[in-house]
């Protein structure tokens, strides 16, 4: 009884490691579904070996209820962290169909055998739904690909084990049983298999709080868009792929932006900023780099984008800000941008690029603002289009 305790108790480590990294990461909510998990488990291992309650029946029927609550805990746990969710009510079915088929075979139709092939393969059937649901997320990274796989191999033990280890003959007596090779070797499989499933899960808390750590150092906080330290160390590592190339900078400025603090305070200047970020980061591109430079300063690196794509681009952006509206602010608060384009040169660096296309934001603006201005093309035309503001 001693050693089995261990197992239960090792679960309950793991559990309040849960915990605790759930405590330090709020966000990461599937952790505590986790760690609840965890110990719903251990209650259940611990009534089923310290025989609480008494009464064979009861007991199998209260252990069941806690192993059938931690399997669907596990499972939901699973899907909350690619943000997703089962319905209330097929935990609901799931977890009363188990508890009819124990109660059946037991107090109408007694048979371990049946009652044992129902809770391992009922478990097993409900982490591999669970792995399959989670099958097209698993090339994501490698911390997604680990996650599936333990947890599709974790889930599909339970089959080969059951059968292996219990076979159709069912021990008789819970003396007999206890020492069955079925329990042992279930104590032995428990304790490594949900060891490595447990340290997975851990292991890939740490990294989800690493990388949203990571993200959120690169992400301007009032914009949600890549501050500029961020946006110049994407972009220069863009800029050095030639198969990236035409690539195309676009600057943008906010117009009178003084003024728009002056009159509406930073309240004003704030809902600006977030508003013209929205736009640029909903009509670009996908492969895109959106950032903000620095106070009303904005800039779009958009690969595989000639100077005169980028500057129909540039067009619709502006049009699209000049549409806007901040009726939260003012029905009078219309806010439009000047934007200045270049395009890479072969031997041009970052520096070379932001250069020429802040001085056509420099012309844009001085020439009225709430315009477009792209450097010559090898053509010596020059793009410019807007209206004055």
């Amino acid at each position: 009884m001693t050693i089995s305790l261990i197992v239960p108790a090792t679960i309950m480590v793991y559990g309040a490691a849960f915990f605790v990294a759930w405590y330090f990461d709020r966000k990461q909510g599937y952790l505590r579904l986790m760690g609840l998990a965890c110990l719903v488990f251990a209650a259940g291992a611990c009534a089923q070996i310290l025989s609480i309650p008494r009464d064979i029946g009861l007991n199998a029927l209260f252990s069941c209820a806690f192993y059938t609550a931690a399997t669907l805990l596990v499972a939901e746990s699973m899907m909350r962290r690619y943000k997703q969710s089962y319905p209330m009510l097929y935990h609901v079915v799931v977890g009363c169909a188990i508890m009819l088929s124990i109660a059946y075979f037991f107090y109408i139709e007694r048979s371990l055998t049946t009652r044992v092939y129902i809770q391992n393969f009922g478990y097993g059937l409900i982490l591999l739904i669970t792995a399959f649901r989670l099958f097209p997320y698993r090339k994501r990274s490698w911390p997604d690909a680990a996650l599936f796989w333990v947890l599709f191999l974790f889930a599909a033990s339970f089959f080969p084990r059951t059968i292996l280890t219990f076979g159709g003959d069912a021990p008789v007596g819970a003396a007999a049983f206890g020492n069955s090779v079925f329990w042992q070797f279930l104590q032995l499989w428990m304790a490594i298999s949900g060891s490595v499933l447990a340290v997975t899960v851990l292991v890939i808390a740490m990294y989800d709080v690493m990388k949203e750590l990571r993200v959120s150092s690169d992400i301007d906080g009032l914009t949600n868009i890549l501050n500029r330290k961020a946006f110049e160390t994407r972009a220069e590592r863009m800029l050095s792929d030639k198969l990236l190339q035409p690539i195309s900078l676009i600057i943008v400025d906010i117009d009178h932006f003084k003024k728009v603090n002056d009159t509406y305070g930073h309240r004003g200047g704030d809902a600006a900023l977030r508003e013209v970020a929205a736009v640029l980061r909903h009509h670009s591109r996908k492969d895109d780099l959106v950032g903000r430079l620095g106070g009303e300063e904005f800039a779009v690196l958009a690969p595989r984008c000639s100077l005169h794509e980028a500057f129909e681009q540039a067009e619709r952006l502006r049009q699209a800000i000049a549409a806007k509206s901040l009726p939260e602010i003012s029905p009078r608060l219309q806010v439009t941008a000047s934007f200045g384009i270049a395009t890479l040169r072969p031997g041009e660096t970052w520096l070379d690029i932001y250069d020429e296309a802040d001085q056509r934001l420099y012309e844009a603006k001085r020439g009225g603002r709430n315009r477009v201005i792209a450097s010559p093309e090898d053509d010596g035309v020059e793009h410019v289009t807007g209206v004055q503001a």
